[in-house]
């Protein structure tokens, strides 16, 4: 029964294509690359994709995701959560740091303390980076466990900086990853398009391993 789903999917791979932006990715270039990457302008919804995606993913997943402080309306700081229940500054703008980006001091120790360890695989287990960015740089192992992530994590769903360093870009060009640019054109559909491949992700994992495959349920309404 898997092997006959395994053979009308890659039919279909010759025949669907996905609309990404102004970008063309068949379905099976995307789920040969098991990694995605969200980048895109500050402010359009890459950290809103990933916790829609999280809400809707049933199966185990780690990691960490940031949101941002607003008072009044202004931008204040950027505050992390674990999924497993921590919290802190990742940067604000009264945070007195020797690292900064911008107008924020950097908050290299929750860096270290809660980012490091949280995005460390663990089993089969979804991991959550959010984001992979110029602040996250200034931490001294926050790059090398990223790089232990992406070699050894079954699937990692991040965000990463639309500016480019040597390292940034290095990650970028990794044979595993596939970078989307979110547009204010594909916001609304990644999530479908993301939850569809973290499906086929866990079939391919299924079927290599030989073992009987849990189906990636959507919620009521979904």
């Amino acid at each position: 029964m898997i092997l006959a789903i395994i053979a009308m999917k890659k039919l279909l791979f010759f025949l669907l294509f996905i609309t990404i932006g102004s970008h063309l990715i068949s379905e099976e270039i995307m789920c040969s690359k098991k990694h995605i990457l969200l980048t895109g302008s500050p402010g359009i919804g890459k950290s809103t994709i990933i916790k829609t995606v999280i809400r809707s993913f049933t199966g185990p997943v780690k990691g960490v995701y940031a949101e941002e402080e607003n008072i009044n309306g202004e931008r204040t700081g950027f505050i992390l959560h674990t999924l497993e229940g921590q919290s802190a500054y990742l940067a604000h703008e009264n945070m007195l740091s020797e690292y900064r980006v911008g107008k924020y001091g950097v908050n290299v120790e929750a860096i270290e303390s809660l980012v490091v360890p949280a995005i460390s695989p663990f089993n089969d287990s979804l991991v959550i980076i959010d984001e992979i960015g110029l602040m996250q740089c200034y931490a001294p192992h926050f790059l090398d466990a990223v790089t232990i992530t992406l070699n050894n994590a079954p699937c990692v769903l991040g965000t990463i900086s639309l500016q480019n360093t040597e390292k940034l870009l290095a990650i970028k060009q990794r044979s595993d990853v596939q970078v989307i640019e979110v547009t204010p054109e594909n916001r609304n559909s990644l999530p479908e398009i993301i939850l569809h491949h973290l499906s086929l992700t866990a079939m391919k994992q299924s079927v290599a391993q030989d073992i009987p495959m849990k189906a990636i349920e959507r919620p009521p309404g979904a």
